[in-house]
């Protein structure tokens, strides 16, 4: 029996079900039904290693990520959008599309190509599981320029900041 929580609260309908199907004759008669119900446990779990991303906004309401998005054209937020569903349902963030930023705090880029374009995206984490979007720019140099990560820590400053005065 499984005693990982599968969709719900433990002990749940669909949990005692599933443990219950996975002990039954018909695993035993047929292989292929555990099989897949043990892949849909499998992707639940995967599912729920998923992060959360949030958007920031300033005391103000202003959201300088959401700005950037809506200013680019419709494929280009398609991209935009692919690349921020893989950086919150995959495991390890690699490169080519994530990079942790050299003399920063913990600030990283999400780096997003669409045609000869080049745009980044800043974020930093907020415990393991909580990715906190800044800001983007489109990207005209080789290096990325200083003014950005600056400007990405002041949001993250900015961000714990409020946290602090939330508690």
């Amino acid at each position: 029996m499984f005693e990982k929580r599968i969709f719900g609260a433990p002990g749940g309908v669909f949990e005692h079900r599933i443990a219950i199907y996975l002990q039954s004759p018909l695993c035993l008669f047929y292989p292929a039904l555990k099989i897949l119900l043990t892949k849909v446990i499998m992707q639940d779990n995967i599912r729920s290693m998923a992060r959360q991303l949030i958007y920031y906004r300033t005391e103000k309401g202003v959201c300088y990520i959401e700005d950037f998005i809506d200013k680019q054209g419709i494929k280009v937020q398609r991209k935009i959008l692919w690349t921020l569903r893989f950086l919150k349902e995959t495991e390890l963030l690699k490169e080519p599309y994530f990079r942790k930023m050299k003399n920063s705090t913990d600030i990283w880029e999400c780096r997003v190509r669409f045609g000869s374009n080049i745009y980044r995206l800043f974020f930093f984490f907020d415990e393991n599981s909580i990715v906190i979007l800044t800001h983007g720019f489109q990207k005209k140099t080789q290096k990325t320029p200083q003014d950005e990560i600056k400007r990405a820590e002041k949001i993250q400053n900015d961000y714990f900041l409020q946290k602090r005065k939330e508690k």
